[in-house]
């Protein structure tokens, strides 16, 4: 027999088994076989006179039963040719059970680790903001650093410059103490602040210099020749 001849078989066999169990269901629950979609005209319609009297009782008894007794009839002449399953209807009713409340504690680890996400990704976005910030303060702060740094070394400069400026205007005043009597040239330069009369005194020559310091009252002698030092450097 070849392969073709096999499937044609088998589908036939198929068909057969599919029909018979189809009418003996039917003929079960009280159907009329002749009332049966496609196969009905096979049956012929029964006449009143051949009903018997029990006839009439077991259709009424077959209309009485419950639907989910008929049911059950039906399950268990399928169940027949069926292979016999491998769980319960508990055990997959518990299953099923097992698998919803997974499936609802997978939804709540899910919403759990959203909720995560979102606030890692907000604090994220804070440091990376606050990073923004703080980079923006360094460049300002640099940026005044340097002017500070530059408006600094602009006071230095006029600070010399005032400095050497009023040791010139005192030592342009040295002219006047360059000749004359040491006495009273040393008793009006002690009027003057030491660093003041250091000043005057580095304007001289050394000779005219000594003598001045000479002329100073002996109790600030000390100070004015410290200064003066500190001058001629």
């Amino acid at each position: 027999m070849n392969t073709t001849t096999r499937y044609f078989a088998g589908t036939l066999g198929a068909i057969a088994l599919f029909v018979s169990t189809f009418i003996v269901v039917a003929a079960l629950s009280g159907t009329p076989l002749n009332e049966l979609a496609l196969v009905g005209g096979l049956f012929p319609e029964p006449t009143k006179a051949s009903l018997s009297p029990a006839e009439p009782a077991l259709r009424i008894q077959a209309e009485s039963r419950p639907t989910a007794e008929i049911l059950r009839n039906q399950l268990s002449v399928l169940g027949s040719f069926q292979m016999p399953a491998k769980f319960t209807a508990d055990a997959v009713l518990s299953l099923q059970d097992e698998l919803r409340e997974r499936t609802a504690s997978l939804a709540e680890r899910e919403e759990v680790f959203a909720q995560s996400d979102q606030a890692l990704a907000a604090r994220e976005k804070a440091l990376a903001e606050r990073w923004d910030d703080l980079s923006a303060l360094r460049e300002n702060l640099s940026g005044w650093e340097e002017e500070l740094d530059q408006r600094s070394l602009e006071l230095d400069r006029d600070e010399a410059v005032l400095d050497e400026e009023e040791r010139r205007s005192w030592r342009a005043l040295a002219d006047m103490y360059a000749v004359g009597d040491a006495a009273l040239a040393g008793a009006r330069l002690s009027t003057f602040a030491p660093e003041e009369v250091a000043q005057i005194l580095a304007g001289l020559d050394a000779d005219r210099a000594s003598e001045l310091l000479a002329a100073m009252p002996a109790g600030r002698y000390r100070d004015f020749l410290d200064a003066y030092r500190t001058a001629i450097r």
